[in-house]
């Protein structure tokens, strides 16, 4: 992974490998075909990202994620992000 200079935010750094993650756990074709609100959302909201709202369409994205998130109970989030079409 390469990092620009103004990258070195833990935030920033936090969601590129959130995104790192996704790829091994679920594939990266999955990663690249499963809805932006679980990619990008993700990565948004557990990363810890401070800037509230974000633009369209990721304040969005970050906003279904975690509703979604928030509903899993006890069940893995990889496992219950598999299930996501």
């Amino acid at each position: 992974m390469i990092v620009a200079p103004r990258g070195w935010k833990a935030f920033y750094l936090a969601h590129e490998l959130i995104h790192y993650r996704q790829a091994e756990t679920l594939g990266n074709l999955a990663v690249a075909t499963q809805p932006k609100w679980l990619v990008e959302g993700m990565a948004y909201s557990l990363s810890g990202d401070p800037r509230h709202p974000l633009g369209p369409p990721f304040e969005q994205w970050r906003s279904q994620f975690e509703t979604w998130h928030a509903g899993l109970g006890a069940q893995d989030i990889w496992d219950a992000a598999r299930g996501v079409h």
